[in-house]
């Protein structure tokens, strides 16, 4: 995939090329392929996608999806199952991707509104940062554009600011997708 897509990586911590961190990767979710370009981004360390049931139950999208290090999750009813596997995928040292808009948008252009799913997660374990990801561009196999990415610098989940209140996580998610959007204007800055 790192070949094909040919990705074009930036860093706001330089130290992340080179040994990328456990975390929880939150990132903007343009198209299906999205997955695919982050495992080849972070193949350094086992990164797991939350991946929704409706592709995970397709016999025929498992190859695509890496079966193995995908979590499935129910988005009409997500229910805890997804926690307790992505806690202990995170025990074991390895790291969650989860693409909090919960479908693709379908351009660069906008972000769809966040779910604050990915922020339940980050308060059930400690230590382990949450890691805004952008990304810009079209899927051009080969040749053509290339996809553009900009990791972010590790943010640690503040529980006093977030607690357990409902609108309180509909906001910080919405800080995130601020986060992201401006990852993504800096993207196109760099290009010009």
């Amino acid at each position: 995939m790192l070949l094909a897509f040919r990705p074009k990586v930036y860093y706001e911590d330089p130290a992340q090329k080179d040994a990328p961190m456990q975390g929880i990767y939150i990132c903007n979710h343009m198209a299906h392929y999205d997955g695919l370009l982050m495992r080849a981004v972070f193949r350094k360390i086992p990164l797991y996608s939350l991946v929704t049931s409706v592709w995970y139950d397709k016999k025929w999208a498992r190859a695509l999806l890496f079966y193995e290090h995908s979590i499935s999750v129910d988005r009409a009813n997500p229910g805890t199952k997804w926690i307790h596997d992505c806690k202990k995928v995170l025990k074991e040292g390895g790291s969650i991707n989860i693409f909090p808009e919960g479908h693709t948008s379908g351009s660069d252009e906008m972000m769809n509104e966040f779910y604050p799913g990915f922020l339940l997660l980050a308060s059930m374990v400690k230590d382990v940062p949450l890691i805004p990801v952008a990304t810009i561009g079209k899927y051009k196999w080969f040749f053509g554009e290339r996809k553009r990415v900009l990791v972010g610098k590790p943010v640690y989940f503040d529980r006093k600011k977030f607690g357990l209140d409902p609108e309180k996580s509909e906001a910080y998610a919405e800080e995130f997708r601020s986060m992201i959007d401006e990852m993504k204007n800096k993207l196109r800055e760099m290009e010009k």
